[in-house]
């Protein structure tokens, strides 16, 4: 199933309601994403005959082990690297297909909610994201080309943090061994997420 199918196959109000209690929108932004849905679900698409496919899991977060949140990644068959669509505009997602695994288990609704929030990251319009896409990607290049001629500036953490106006929170080495554990545990917990979604 691609993208265009399964956001034909649901009701934008049952998309609404899963994506507003899971990342706390609020009632303002539903015209936005509305409008993105059935642009999405109108946009002409080019089959791609790839053994890409996308993948919707829900992984434990890095920052937070006690929550989960859900990830939209590419996943190249025989390949155990894991690519993200971030810089990608519409037309590019929509393109692939879903994994069935990531459908039966999350279902058909939390899945395409996943998406569709991903989607709209950089814009509520196929045109806003390209062109939100084309500008990242500039910016990429350029500081590629700065640190390939050596003139790349790198700030330490007290100093973007003295910028931002945040306080410098000093960790103990007991907090810092906590969080390199905590980072660990969800890493491979997160790996055996994939692992099972990737079964057969």
């Amino acid at each position: 199933m691609t993208i265009q199918e399964l956001f034909r196959s649901v009701t934008f109000d049952l998309i609404w309601n899963q994506i507003a209690q899971e990342y706390e929108i609020p009632e303002k932004g539903f015209s936005f994403y509305q409008s993105a849905f059935q642009e999405i679900s109108d946009m002409l698409t080019v089959p791609l005959k790839s053994d890409e496919l996308l993948m919707v899991a829900k992984v434990r977060e890095y920052s937070n082990p006690h929550r989960y949140v859900y990830e939209t990644i590419i996943k190249k068959a025989g390949d155990p690297e894991r690519y993200c669509l971030d810089l990608t505009p519409w037309e590019g997602w929509l393109c692939y297909s879903i994994l069935e695994k990531s459908l039966s288990v999350y279902g058909s609704v939390d899945v395409a909610a996943e998406i569709l929030y991903a989607m709209t990251v950089f814009g509520f319009s196929a045109e806003a994201v390209k062109c939100r896409c084309e500008k990242e990607i500039k910016i990429l290049l350029e500081i590629e080309e700065e640190q390939a001629r050596g003139e790349m500036k790198y700030y330490s953490l007290e100093e973007v943090s003295r910028e931002l106006g945040l306080e410098e929170k000093i960790q103990t080495e007991e907090e810092i061994a906590l969080e390199k554990k905590q980072m660990e545990e969800a890493y491979e917990e997160n790996m055996r997420i994939y692992a099972s979604l990737l079964e057969e």
